[in-house]
């Protein structure tokens, strides 16, 4: 009797991943070997010491095998249209070859930003996602991103 529970625990087993590998399978490759992350955060400059202003972060990590190109960078606003991202000193330019197991960071000044985004008509509070594409024409999307832009445009007061 214990010979045909394991041949039927066996058997179970077999029937579960040849079910539900396909799904894993296609679950994976739908995700695609470069995952992206949008948080706000601060940089050091050159002597590592805090710059005072708090910046927006894209991380771009390859968690594949194989080396990706990647060709640009834009946020995506809420209506659909794009803020591209224009490479400044100390991130890396693009086309770059993100290899696998690395990443790269490229930044927006929280304000700049906030400004860029009053200024194509956005107010109050937007939800923002960062694209990459590479050269394929693979794109990889961030986690979304609350800015307020109206908290971020506003003028300080002088005392």
């Amino acid at each position: 009797m214990k010979m045909l529970e394991t041949i039927a625990a066996i058997a179970t087993i077999i029937v579960a991943a040849v079910t539900l590998g396909p799904r894993l399978v296609r679950a994976l490759q739908r995700r695609g070997p470069v995952t992206v992350t949008l948080k706000n955060g601060f940089l050091a400059d050159q002597n590592y010491e805090l710059v005072e202003e708090l910046f927006l972060l894209v991380t771009s990590a390859n968690g594949s095998d194989r080396a990706v190109i990647l060709e640009s960078l834009r946020l995506l606003l809420p209506d659909g249209r794009s803020l591209y991202h224009f490479v400044q000193p100390g991130m890396v330019a693009f086309p770059y070859r993100l290899d696998p197991g690395s990443n790269c960071l490229h930044w927006y000044s929280m304000r700049d930003a906030a400004t860029a985004l009053k200024e194509h008509g956005c107010q109050g509070t937007v939800r923002l996602i960062a694209v990459v594409q590479d050269q394929l024409g693979n794109k990889y999307r961030s986690n979304p991103y609350k800015l307020d832009v109206d908290e971020w445009t506003k003028e300080e007061v002088s005392k």
